[in-house]
């Protein structure tokens, strides 16, 4: 038997999440969720995005430390884009919420 695959993974695992969640304070909850929405966005190295000046590029990196910061909104994670006909040297690094 077949298993659809699920074409909005954000909502199915809000759906699974539920019970592992109860309990939590609602703010907490909240962060919670925020994360896990964060890293279903996350692209991967070799990915096109575009940036938010319009220029699109392909995903070099996609790397967490701490010196971004480990708290919302972006808990620390960064992406390293080469903008398309750019030099090694022009890699922009950039919060994932700003790519589209």
């Amino acid at each position: 038997m077949k298993t659809k695959r699920l074409s909005d993974p954000i909502a199915a695992a809000r759906g699974r999440l539920r019970l592992r969640l109860e309990g939590l304070e609602p703010e907490a909850e909240r962060q919670v969720r925020a994360y896990l929405r964060l890293l279903l966005r996350l692209p991967r190295p070799g990915d096109r995005v575009r940036l938010p000046d319009g220029r699109t590029g392909i995903v070099q990196e996609v790397l967490r430390h701490s010196c971004y910061g480990l708290g919302p909104p972006d808990w620390g994670w960064r992406v390293v884009v080469r903008p398309e006909g750019a030099l090694p040297y022009e890699d922009v690094s950039i919060s994932p919420r700003a790519l589209k």
